[in-house]
């Protein structure tokens, strides 16, 4: 039998309350702005407004290099590939971070189930664009963004483990 003085299995430690507290914050409001995009995604009309406004701000600089058309041009076609997808990216990140915000309330109650929920919903919300419009540099770019970030939770959480039931 253990002394209960000692055994601080099930109590929650400061620095779970600590990474749950910022993961409600961050993951309210990016269920929040997931919710707000999925119901009403950016049109490609805006999309390419906001494109020539860049391409004309940059027009002078673009011009002293040769392979700036061809880039301007690339970043168009991934731009216009994700603004047509926003809907279903949107939609499946919501559900990766209404996953992830349910792991974090089992961590705040001290469930190990938890760590793996949050774990396998925030690996779904990392890589939710590469999911939908397949790898290239943009969704690279935002798994390898977003991953850092769940990262060092899931590193940190996972640290917390042994003090979960």
């Amino acid at each position: 039998m253990s002394d209960p003085w000692t055994d601080q299995t099930g109590k929650r430690t400061t620095t779970v309350k600590v990474l749950c507290i910022l993961l409600f914050v961050f993951g309210g409001w990016a269920l929040i702005g997931n919710f707000s995009e999925w119901i009403s995604p950016p049109s490609p009309e805006e999309m390419e407004q906001q494109l020539d406004q860049s391409a004309e701000l940059m027009e002078g600089w673009m011009s002293s290099l040769p392979e700036a058309e061809e880039a301007m041009e690339k970043s168009r076609e991934l731009a216009t590939l994700v603004t047509s997808n926003a809907a279903p990216i949107a939609m499946l990140k919501f559900f990766a971070t209404l996953g992830a915000l349910i792991g974090g309330v089992l961590l705040w109650r001290m469930r190990r189930v938890g760590f793996h929920v949050y774990l396998i919903s925030a690996i779904v919300w990392a890589f939710a664009p590469m999911f939908i419009i397949g790898a290239n540099l943009i969704s690279w770019s935002f798994a390898i963004m977003y991953g850092l970030v769940v990262l060092v939770f899931a590193l940190l959480f996972n640290a917390q483990r042994k003090f979960m039931v």
